[in-house]
């Protein structure tokens, strides 16, 4: 149901702004307008009746960045506003994006990162070239599960870039343990044969790379669980046959 806006007194009502182009922004305004305050003192929460509901897991959430360039005006730009499109591509060049550390597991970032946020995307994107290659899934002793599989490079021998990233690449971390960079075949694809162990079904198993700095970031698809926990994510299923006894694993892959 929708109301039509109405005026009240002189004052104009509203039903949400669900036909404006920037509906929170006509929200922040209208708690500026009645409280008052600073426009840059951000609010904690807008209330309103409509139903939500989180569809991702926090994981997926703690792995999440995103840039707002703040711009010296009291409104935002309106969705449709292409005269502001000077202003904001001057702003974003210059606007400082600083890093700000999490201390989830699920962090992409392993370490202390020297650098801003701009920084730490670009490592990400440069990490996401490798990628691990499951082989085999065994179950172990004590419940605790046995993954054999391969650290892979997108990029093939014939490209450019392969040759860049590996000189960038000083080494790896599977588990919290350090690994040298392996010595690559220059006429053929990456392939290194790796075993990772884990009998926690919900903590995340961490591969990560290190570009000669300080920190260590996540290859594409980690962290990761042995547990599917999050709906709309690519997983397959593996059957694995020990001792006569089978066991089923979900593997979930967060891309």
């Amino acid at each position: 149901m929708y109301f039509k806006p109405c005026y009240v007194q002189g004052s104009a009502c509203h039903d949400g702004d669900l036909k404006a182009n920037n509906p929170v922004q006509d929200a922040v305004n209208a708690c500026r307008k009645i409280w008052g305050g600073d426009r840059h003192i951000p609010f904690d929460l807008i209330l309103s009746d409509t139903f939500c509901r989180d569809s991702a897991d926090r994981g997926i959430f703690d792995r999440a960045s995103r840039l707002n360039v703040r711009l010296e005006r009291n409104t935002e730009p309106a969705l449709d506003d292409v005269g502001a499109i000077p202003e904001m591509e001057t702003a974003a060049p210059e606007y400082h994006f600083p890093y700000k550390p999490s201390d989830s597991p699920f962090s992409p970032i392993n370490g202390n990162m020297q650098g801003d946020m701009l920084q730490s995307l670009a490592d990400r994107l440069r990490a996401s070239l490798y990628f691990f290659q499951v082989g085999n899934i065994s179950c172990g002793f004590h419940k605790q599960v046995v993954i054999d599989g391969w650290i892979c490079c997108r990029l093939l021998p014939t490209e450019k870039g392969i040759q860049k990233l590996l000189s960038h690449t000083t080494g790896f971390q599977l588990q919290g343990e350090c690994y040298r960079k392996p010595i690559i075949p220059w006429n053929k694809p990456m392939k290194w044969e790796v075993q990772i162990s884990e009998d926690d079904t919900k903590a995340p198993i961490r591969i990560d790379v290190n570009f000669v700095a300080s920190h260590f970031v996540s290859i594409s698809g980690f962290p990761m669980t042995l547990e599917v926990s999050i709906p709309h994510i690519a997983y397959w299923n593996v059957m694995s046959k020990v001792a006569n006894v089978w066991c089923f694993l979900d593997i979930a892959v967060f891309v």
